[in-house]
């Protein structure tokens, strides 16, 4: 799973699923599940094996995903003092071969239950 040049390359689901589970990237981040797939991108919780903590993963599928992640982490960054936001650890960048950012991990409802 990866794009370059702005072109995204198609997976199925399953095989992303697939081909994430147990990934660990940049020799830091295990992924341990998947939370939501779409088009834009991939949400997994995973393991930070420096820290020691659970978190929350982003992957964008696309360049322009990959932007869109960006202005995210940018907004995030912004409101880090404010309650129920969550903190930014890592983030690749929006130009990395693979553009994904890590996050604190929040427990309870998602706002869409």
């Amino acid at each position: 799973f990866a794009y370059s040049d702005g072109k995204h390359m198609v997976a199925a689901r399953s095989e992303l699923g697939h081909a994430l589970k147990e990934a660990v990237l940049e020799d830091r981040f295990r992924v341990e599940s998947l939370l939501k797939t779409s088009a834009q991108r991939v949400t997994a919780r995973c393991h930070d094996l420096v820290t020691n903590r659970r978190a929350v993963m982003k992957l964008a599928t696309s360049a322009p995903a990959g932007q869109h992640l960006m202005y995210e982490v940018c907004m995030l960054s912004m409101l880090d003092k404010v309650p129920l936001v969550p903190a930014v650890y890592h983030f690749t960048g929006a130009n990395a071969a693979l553009s994904f950012s890590v996050m604190e991990y929040l427990e309870g409802e998602t706002l869409a239950a």
